[in-house]
């Protein structure tokens, strides 16, 4: 189906595209290199050294049974009690809903100590209200036919959302009680969330950074907290969930790690990928084939490229990363950064991976020498646009890579829709269409002419009114700018 020229520039026009073979084995597009600002070009280059040297490295397999999931960002519990506002869970939906237009079949969410932790809350209202928040979000999660991944650590002060009184609770207690506080909150998790898949230990060096209790950076101190987990969910009945633990890939001594996680009763081992740098790549391969070799399976539940120099790393400059990632100028990297990632994940049988920085796949910021936006406005333009049913470049590009074929599908046609009309507008409304992947959103038609754009089964005309003889159609798009044919009309008389 040819796109309108609407939704071609909305959905497809961001950057030219260049051919890539991806781990499937089918022709990928790939955002074509755009002018990278001569401040981040020595940057640019080492990166995408690393990641090609890397890639080359691994040979071209296709796993079917490998799974893609992505952060439910707005889920997380980095948000803490803005969870709890009316309007999240209508963003949580919307979120989910464009993810899985994009062919994702899972989620990754994180539930961190101790936001489901009852004696952290001097009101217990709001504790029950949390729980309640994400045991809801299991069901739509699951009601939607995904898989919930969760992953349970320790909390961190947030600065998008301005969150910190979790991130320093844990720096208050004694290891006894901070490990058993870690159990517990897994444990409700484990038995009340009840996610298919549950993460209990991903970062050591960072849980021990971030909580200010240092043995949980140790190989003893984390298997002695893993054991304290793994009897606190088998205590609270949570049969028939998957626990994993796992490192990042930049811990120098992540073999120590690997086999030791490897000799507890997990289900899977785990790991993180966000430095590019030295051999950390490579540390990947090493810690999927401690799993292999213990008959454990092997997944990443967080995977995006870091854009920190070797003389960084481990500095608080490496921080810069984190706006680095806002540029659309590196939107080329990140897509060859995913590539290696599936790549791997196919050739070493892992379970599942799942990408973080997920609002990347609905919009970048262009690059201003003059200005440094944070995280937080790419968030917001992030929101922004997934409102509108628009992609990045990167979000179909990852779709093209982690399906067997490219979606050259359109939707179905959508119903009909039905108007209720005042003297001050019209209000339409229509029952979902479908796609063989998803459908990202609906073109709304009056008298043939484009009047707007919603990701939603409704729409309001606030210039219709009754009597007008307006006729009003509509058509469904996905993510890869296929486009259904028009509806039938509605006519308000």
């Amino acid at each position: 189906m040819t796109l309108t020229k609407s939704l071609s520039a909305t959905i497809l026009s961001a950057l030219p595209y260049l051919v890539l073979m991806s781990g499937t084995g089918n022709a990928q597009t790939v955002p074509a290199p755009i002018p990278v600002p001569a401040l981040y070009q020595s940057l640019y280059t080492s990166l995408q050294t690393d990641i090609s040297t890397f890639t080359q490295s691994i040979p071209t397999t296709y796993n079917a049974s490998t799974f893609y999931a992505v952060q439910l960002l707005s889920a997380s519990s980095d948000n803490g009690l803005n969870l709890l506002n009316a309007n999240t869970n209508a963003g949580v939906q919307m979120e989910m809903n464009q993810l899985r237009a994009l062919g994702i079949t899972a989620v990754t969410v994180h539930i961190d100590f101790p936001y489901l932790y009852e004696p952290y809350y001097s009101n217990p209202t709001e504790y029950q209200q949390m729980l309640a928040f994400y045991t809801n979000l299991a069901s739509e999660v699951h009601g939607m036919g995904m898989k919930l991944i969760v992953e349970t650590q320790v909390a961190k002060s947030n600065p998008i959302t301005g969150v910190s009184a979790a991130g320093t609770y844990a720096q208050q207690l004694p290891w006894s009680t901070y490990m058993a506080g870690r159990a517990q909150n897994a444990a409700i998790v484990a038995a009340n969330v009840r996610p298919d898949y549950l993460t209990v230990i991903s970062e050591p060096d960072t849980e021990a950074q971030m909580s200010g209790q240092t043995q949980a950076g140790t190989v003893a101190g984390s298997v002695q907290m893993l054991q304290a987990i793994v009897a606190a969910v088998d205590a609270a009945g949570a049969s028939g969930i998957k626990l994993g633990a796992g490192t990042g890939s930049w811990m120098s001594n992540i073999s120590s790690f690997m086999t030791a996680y490897a000799k507890q009763p997990v289900s899977y081992l785990d790991i993180h990928v966000y430095t590019v740098n030295k051999n950390f790549l490579p540390n990947a391969i090493t810690a999927a084939n401690i799993a292999h070799q213990a008959g454990k399976p092997m997944a990443m539940t967080e995977a995006w490229l870091q854009k920190v120099s070797d003389s960084q790393l481990g500095q608080s400059s490496a921080n810069t990363g984190m706006q680095l990632n806002n540029y659309s100028f590196f939107e080329p990297l990140d897509a060859q950064f995913l590539q290696a990632m599936v790549k791997l994940a196919n050739y070493e049988d892992f379970t599942f991976i799942s990408p973080f920085y997920s609002n990347y796949f609905f919009a970048y910021l262009p690059y201003s020498a003059s200005s440094s936006p944070s995280v937080a406005v790419a968030m917001q333009a992030g929101s922004v646009a997934m409102q509108q049913g628009q992609y990045s470049t990167l979000g179909p590009v990852f779709e093209n890579m982690i399906l067997p074929a490219p979606d050259r599908t359109a939707p179905q046609v959508p119903s009909a829709p039905v108007a209720e009309a005042t003297k001050t507008e019209v209000v339409l409304m229509w029952n979902p269409a479908t796609d063989n992947v998803g459908v990202a959103g609906y073109q709304v038609f009056k008298n043939g002419a484009l009047i707007g754009t919603t990701v939603t089964t409704s729409f309001v005309d606030t210039n219709g009114s009754k009597g007008s003889g307006a006729s009003y159609t509509l058509d469904a798009f996905d993510a890869s700018g296929n486009v259904s044919p028009h509806s039938a009309a509605a006519v308000v008389h």
